[in-house]
């Protein structure tokens, strides 16, 4: 039997769950709404992780969660508001005693763009960043064929580079970070600035601003400028061969987002910048997460994957 893994990605509204096999398919996907409190998240994902690993014997489960992750202990540092009692938590421990398997636990973002490096978009690449463009801002770095990480393994924290002097206040504690600017919360936020329907939802921003409404283009305008202030800082801080936008927010494509935000990067940037290769949508959608927690502990726990390169194809969802 082809050896598998577990792969979760815990967000702060849903955790998704697969069985991962070792050429990156996806042989089982559960999704579930994320609880309340972080005793509840465990008893939810203890629930449905046993039968899995009794199902398909595996050994090695990768686990992709918000916040400041001690890697490789896979610890809980800090910067977890949106979900509740999580901080200060040794995750990896926890669920190594509770299933009896080896653990490997990382950042949520660093799972998702270590499967687009692997398997999607920066796919043969050695120095790539990807951007996770959801309800907040998340980050990776792939730098000389490594996942960079700072000092005490932190940092890479480029939804916290600041782009606003005296700006709005971010739940990290600092004023003007890129995240209070482009993320779901972000745009909802300046949307209602402008004068917008609290109730407006980001999804609906966008698609109102499609059909020519002024108000949600105004605040996609200002939200893509705030992206493109970051995408600059990026290229001229280190050079990648590729930034990557991922996150569901990423779902508005190649017209909406990536497009215009070309343009203003070139708007703006003095230094040479090569159109199209640089930005780039990420290719594994939503599932990112998932599969990279799967392919992360394949890596750290098994001793690699098997990278044949094909991207990840659905074998089954029961």
């Amino acid at each position: 039997m082809t050896k598998m893994s577990l792969g979760i990605d815990l967000g702060g509204t849903k955790i998704n769950l697969g069985v991962i096999s070792a050429d990156a398919k996806i042989i089982q996907q559960i999704s579930l709404s994320t609880p309340a409190s972080g005793n509840q998240i465990i008893d939810t994902l203890d629930q449905a992780v046993r039968p899995l690993l009794a199902k398909y014997k595996i050994t090695q489960v990768g686990l992709g969660t918000p916040g400041l992750v001690d890697f490789p202990n896979g610890k809980i540092l800090g910067c977890t508001p949106n979900l509740a009692d999580w901080e200060g938590r040794d995750l990896q421990q926890s669920f190594q005693d509770l299933w009896g398997v080896e653990m490997v636990v990382d950042n949520d973002a660093n799972m998702a763009g270590f499967a687009e490096w692997k398997i999607g978009s920066g796919k043969g690449l050695s120095d790539l960043v990807m951007l996770t463009l959801g309800t907040g801002l998340g980050g990776v770095n792939v730098q000389k064929g490594q996942l960079a990480r700072g000092h005490n393994q932190l940092g890479i924290g480029w939804g916290h580079m600041i782009v606003e002097s005296s700006g709005r206040w971010c739940n990290c504690g600092q004023q003007g970070c890129l995240e209070t600017y482009v993320s779901g919360k972000g745009i909802r936020k300046t949307y209602q600035l402008l004068g917008g329907d609290r109730e407006m939802k980001g999804p609906d921003i966008f698609s109102m601003a499609e059909k020519g409404d002024e108000l949600s283009q105004a605040a996609l305008d200002q939200t893509l400028t705030f992206l493109a202030y970051g995408v600059v800082n990026i290229l001229n801080a280190i050079a990648p061969q590729r930034i990557i936008l991922g996150g569901g927010i990423s779902a508005q494509g190649e017209k909406v987002l990536i497009k215009p935000l070309r343009r203003k990067v070139k708007g703006i940037m003095s230094m040479p910048f090569q159109f199209p290769e640089t930005l780039h949508l990420a290719e594994l959608g939503p599932d990112a997460g998932m599969i990279g927690a799967g392919l992360m502990a394949f890596e750290q726990i098994d001793g690699g994957i098997n990278n044949d390169g094909n991207r990840s194809i659905r074998e089954s969802t029961p």
